[in-house]
């Protein structure tokens, strides 16, 4: 699986607690989210791997939510990456989430 694959999952996994939230209050969006990532890895996968893994697609779903305004753009720039695995912008902090956000925004209307 190419990387900006996996981040289109993790992006895609957070589309769909988005989805959940506007139905059911966010525990149990989050809850039912946390039941499919669970039926897809093996059982001895521990409800800490989930949370760490949902929060990973928070984030990435955060950095391209933030990078473009419209669906498409935001897929587009997934597509794009090359560089960055979905485990690298994991591992960033929120703010340096913002952060990179920010420079992807100001760069692309420089380029523009």
């Amino acid at each position: 699986m190419q990387k900006s694959e996996l981040i289109l999952a993790y992006y895609n996994l957070e589309k769909h607690l988005d989805h959940y939230k506007k139905t059911e209050e966010e525990h149990e969006a989050q809850k039912r989210v946390n039941d499919e990532v669970r039926g897809q890895l093996p059982k001895e996968v521990t409800k800490y791997t989930i949370r760490k893994k949902t929060e990973g697609a928070r984030k990435v779903y955060d950095l391209f939510f933030r990078i473009s305004d419209d669906k498409i753009g935001r897929v587009v720039n997934i597509r794009q990456i090359k560089t960055f695995s979905a485990s690298s912008i994991a591992k960033l902090s929120w703010d340096d989430i913002l952060y990179v956000a920010t420079q992807v925004k100001k760069n692309n209307r420089v380029s523009a």
